[in-house]
């Protein structure tokens, strides 16, 4: 019965994962099996350590019988398998990223039930409420361990992705990542102007009308000397905004297409100016294709 308590309630909160808030990159994933594989590997083999740890707690040094310690572990397993979830979600410390309202009310509910079931007995002997705050303070003590674990194991297996210790370093993305982002905002153009006039080319991401002509496939590589689209015209100039909830050093934005930008404008904690803050990485990257054909067309006018 446990069994089947453990992966009802896990189907309930994984399929919430689906509506994350997560940070993606705009070209296709290259997966770097042996990061993959090492991380696997390292959260793999803390899960049962810390398991059998409490199991033999609960034999050794509680003295539970067989049926408490079987309510014991399903306990554990439900719980601190939830608390995976926030840990494996990024790459940095697991409060990097807030986590989606729909994932956190899903994990909150289901382990509420999880809680009930094992502190009253429903379907299972009863642990008693003593037990059952002892394993939440154990999951939650080693779910903390875990998360700092994990961060030693990015700066082992991929030290150039990794976050830095350094203030100036910490939570920018490897250079790789980077390049890439820019790479897919390079300017295109068509021939085919919706509005009848001239043909114009498109450098921002979030233009409209630039989105429709890559649905239709018209588009080119380049600007071919045509006019800058006066929507990307329009939104190239952004006052720049930034938030003091940025985690750990906060940063500003003035494109209007960067999301991390948009996801602090939709929460509300946008704010004028800069506050002497560097750059957000996304910014930083996209700005680069910008200014180059700024720069290249004033050399054309002069």
């Amino acid at each position: 019965m446990q069994i089947v308590l453990l992966a009802l309630l896990n189907d309930g909160a994984i399929l919430s994962i689906a509506y994350d808030k997560v940070h993606y990159r705009n070209q296709p994933e290259a997966w770097n099996m042996r990061v993959v594989l090492g991380m696997a590997t390292v959260l793999g083999i803390m899960g049962p350590l810390t398991a059998f740890g409490l199991f033999y707690l609960g034999d050794k040094g509680f003295h539970l019988d067989h049926a408490q310690l079987q309510t014991l572990m399903y306990l554990k397993l439900s719980v601190a398998g939830h608390l995976t979830i926030f840990v494996t979600r990024t790459r940095g410390p697991f409060w990097s990223i807030r986590p989606a309202r729909v994932l956190l009310l899903a994990v909150i509910g289901t382990q509420t039930l999880a809680t009930l079931i094992a502190g009253f007995g429903i379907f299972m002997t009863p642990l008693g409420w003593r037990y059952v705050a002892f394993v939440w303070g154990y999951a939650v003590f080693w779910f903390l361990v875990t998360d700092r674990v994990k961060l030693l194991a990015y700066r082992i297996l991929d030290p150039s992705g990794a976050l830095s210790k350094s203030g100036e370093q910490r939570g920018q993305r490897s250079k790789a990542d980077l390049a890439a982002m820019a790479a897919s905002v390079a300017p295109y153009h068509t021939p085919v102007d919706s509005g009848g006039g001239e043909p114009v080319y498109h450098d921002s991401i979030a233009c409209p009308y630039g989105k429709e002509i890559i649905r239709g496939r018209h588009y080119l590589d380049g600007t071919g000397g045509r006019r800058r689209c006066e929507w990307c015209e329009a939104h190239a100039e952004v006052a720049p905004f930034h938030t003091e909830t940025d985690v750990e050093n906060p940063v500003y934005h003035d494109l209007v297409a960067c999301p991390y930008g948009q996801e602090i404008t939709r929460d509300g904690h946008a704010m004028a100016g800069t506050g002497g803050r560097r750059r957000c990485e996304w910014c930083e990257a996209h700005a680069d294709v910008k200014d180059s054909h700024d720069t290249s067309q004033k050399g054309k006018t002069t």
